[in-house]
Parts: structure tokens; sequence; C-alpha cells
């Protein structure tokens, strides 16, 4: 018998709960970046469990950049709504817990394990043939959400969202976020058609809302809401120059908010804030409401780790930590450091082989005091070798193969440090900084 086989049958014949610790092995050996591109298998898991999906409200929240950060608003002000929220999210920085949070906090992990326990046991019985990872934990969620008697859900798309788990669920609303380039391998290779996969979760009758677009992609995904009679709302920014928490304009049927303040950092955060306000407009149903100072006070309590997350230490050594695994968010970054005054900034970066990581370094380089290159714990992770032969000849640059080792390599050389790319290595670096007496700032 293989090791993963009796991994499985001891996890499946274990009841009550097994460990924290053995559930997280069942899910390793479930293979986290295993996919599998049918969404049939979900409808049956669903289908299995009495469909609990339709007993939540849902907001499903799609697109490339920015889904986090507008699950975190949503987030925010439905707690200051008086809701109860469940939030799931991918992937994940330090715990697997943090992917599904009831009012903001990650599951406790007893009931984690519990629930998952159940779950994987009731699939034994049912001598169902096969689950992913991302399948478990999507239907994991859902029984978190209705066992937790959530009034409002919250499901972030995996990947792309024609064929992603969460396109099986019900939803009140839909939101997409800005599309960029990005697991071109997968979704394809143009603007057009990533936009295609991922406006494929609109669906007929159901409100939908979008904000900044490419007008490429913005094209595709008013032609898929007229193919499918789905109404689809662009939420109307309009920009004011504030600095950090930054302005904004809010405007919706005639209606305006002037002047809410985001805490998170970054303009870019304007557009996802009034993307969740829309969407949460939108499900209004007369069993709650949002009101201004939910909206207002939600925008401001709301926190998404590794969004231009900036950590100290007493002696004033800055640490910022941002999840930019392609170009369109790298991008990003380098804009709000100019903006800021922050550059040159030394860059400890780490990517995963299957991203762009080459423009990710071109557009960095600009912003760069220097490079160290080190590689995220994933088998996934870039080849070393490759980055040494393509690394910019303009910068000094180092290879550090260990995150943290990379860490205290670029802290020795200064005082500012940006740390970015994979969820792997920002997850690994932010453990750790409590640890060096760094604190968020």
């Amino acid at each position: 018998m293989s090791p993963a086989k009796g991994l499985f049958l001891r996890f499946a014949s274990l009841y009550p709960p097994v460990t924290f610790e053995e559930t997280e092995a069942y899910l390793i050996g479930l293979g986290e970046h295993r996919i599998r591109l049918d969404l049939e298998p979900m409808r049956q898991l669903l289908a299995m469990f009495g469909r609990p999906d339709r007993k939540l409200t849902s907001v499903i929240v799609g697109g490339t950049n920015g889904k986090g950060s507008t699950c975190a608003y949503l987030t925010a002000i439905g707690l200051e709504a008086g809701l109860r929220v469940g939030t799931f999210t991918s992937p994940h920085l330090e715990s697997v817990t943090e992917r599904i949070a009831m009012n903001g906090n990650p599951i406790e992990k007893n009931f984690f394990a519990q629930l998952a326990t159940d779950t994987e046991q009731r699939l034994r019985n049912a001598d169902f043939p096969s689950v992913t990872y991302f399948e478990f934990l999507t239907l994991l969620a859902v029984r978190v959400f209705v066992e937790q008697r959530t009034e409002l859900a919250i499901f972030e798309v995996g990947l792309g969202g024609r064929l992603d788990t969460t396109n099986a669920l019900e939803r009140a609303v839909t939101i997409l976020t800005p599309i960029a380039l990005d697991h071109t391998e997968i979704l394809g290779s143009t603007i057009e058609k990533i936009a295609a996969e991922k406006g494929a979760i609109l669906r007929q009758g159901i409100p939908a809302v979008t904000g900044k677009q490419p007008k490429n992609a913005l094209a595709v995904l008013r032609e898929f809401a007229k193919q499918v009679d789905a109404k689809l709302q662009i939420a109307d920014l309009d920009y004011s120059v504030a600095g950090t928490p930054e302005d904004f304009r809010y405007e919706n049927n005639n209606e305006r908010m002037d002047h809410l303040a985001v805490r998170l950092r970054g303009d870019h955060q304007m557009d996802n804030a009034a993307c969740a306000i829309a969407a949460l407009r939108n499900v209004s149903n007369g069993r709650f409401t949002f009101s201004d100072r939910a909206i207002r006070q939600g925008l401001l309590n709301a926190s998404a780790p590794a969004r231009l997350e900036r950590w100290i230490s007493k002696e004033g050594q800055e640490i910022w930590l941002d999840v930019a695994h392609n170009p369109d968010a790298a991008r990003t970054i380098a804009h709000y450091f100019e903006l800021h005054y922050l550059s040159p900034v030394d860059i400890v970066l780490g990517m995963l082989k299957d991203k762009d990581w080459r423009s990710v370094v071109d557009i960095l380089t600009p912003i760069a005091g220097s490079f160290t290159f080190c590689r995220p714990a994933s088998p996934r992770a870039w080849d070393l070798t490759e980055v040494q032969e393509d690394a910019p000849t303009s910068i000094p640059w180092s290879v550090r193969r260990d995150p943290l080792d990379a860490l205290s390599f670029a802290l020795d050389r200064s005082d500012r440090v940006l740390c970015t790319g994979s969820f792997y290595i920002l997850g690994a670096i932010r453990a750790e900084l409590p640890k060096r007496n760094f604190e968020p700032s």
C-alpha cells in the first residue's frame, strides 16, 4: 500500500475527528496543485450534501487582481452592518484555516478538523470516486457557513472562473475585479480569452459588478452579460488626490458618498472598495441593509495581509509585503513606491515558474536598489539557475535559496525591504516578523 493511500485510510477510519495536523496531512495528500477543469464533480458533491449553498446569500468574487482586497471590504462592511459573515479565500499565507473565515477570523482548528473528518467520512461512505484539494475546501466552506448560520457568504474564485469550483455555487451577486494576464497556460494567452473564462461566472438574472477593466476585457464581459441576460453594472469612480488613507467618491444610481477613506494602501483600492459597495447594494433584500455608516466604518476596518502591508521595527527598519505574482500587480507596487518616494528599495523576490517572472523583474527593476532572489517552498517554484541567467545587469542582485535567509541578507544591507512575489514566500516571511520584533504599521 502506498504511503498516500495508507494516510487516506487512516484519516478516513478515525471518527470522531482526527487532529488538525492529521487533517492537514490529508489535505496535502489531495494535492494542492492538482487541477480538475470540470464542474460536474463539484455539482455532484453539492447535491450529495443537499445543496447547502442554496441556503446562503453569497457573493462570488472573480477577476485577476484585487479579489482578496475586495473580499476584505465585503467582510468588513458586512460585519459593521451586524451580519454574520463567512469568507472563503485562497491561497493562504500561514495556515489553511485562513481560507475559511467566520466574522473575519480563521475558523478554529478543532472545528476545521471535525467538519473535515465528517465530510471525508461521508464521501467515503458514498464511495465518491475522487475529490481535489480545492473541491474539498470549497465544500467544507459551504458546510461551515451553513453550520455557523452565516448571513453573508463571500467566495473568492480560485482559478479562472468558468470551471472553478466556486462557479457551481448559487449566488446573489457577482463581482469581477480587474482582469490581467495570469495563468496563461490554462486560461489563454490574451486578455480576451482570459476575460471569457472569468466572465463565465455571470448568471442569468443575477446582478454583476465590475470596476476598471482593460477595454478589450470590458468588451468581452459586456458581450457575455448580454448573451446570458445578466445585468452588468460598472462601479463609477471619481478619484481625488489625497494621502494615505486614500479618499474617493463613490457614485451609484445618482447616490453619492463623498470622501470615503480606505485603510488599505494604493489608489487601486478605491476601485476594489467601490465594487464591494455596489455589490452589497445589490444584495440588500429587506432582510438586511448596508447603511452609510456601516460602509464608511467597514472601509476603515478592512484588512488584507500582504497587500502593501508595512511592518516596522523599533530601530526604524521597514519591511513591506505584497503578493504581486503577475505583471499588473507588479506595476501597482512600482507605481505606489514611486508615488510615495519609497524607492529605491531592496527587494526580496520569490516566484513560481509558471508565472511571468521575467516581466515582474523588469517592472520592479526601476524601483529596486537590489534584488535578493529566493525559492518558494513549492514544487512549482522557479528555477534559480534560470533567474541568475536572466538577472538584471543594472543593479546588484544576490541569490539566497531560503526566504528567511534572503530576508536577513536584505535587512543587513538596507533599512527598507520589499518582500514580494509568491504567497509561499510571503507566508514564511510574515510568520517570522514578530519573532524579529517587527510590528504592523
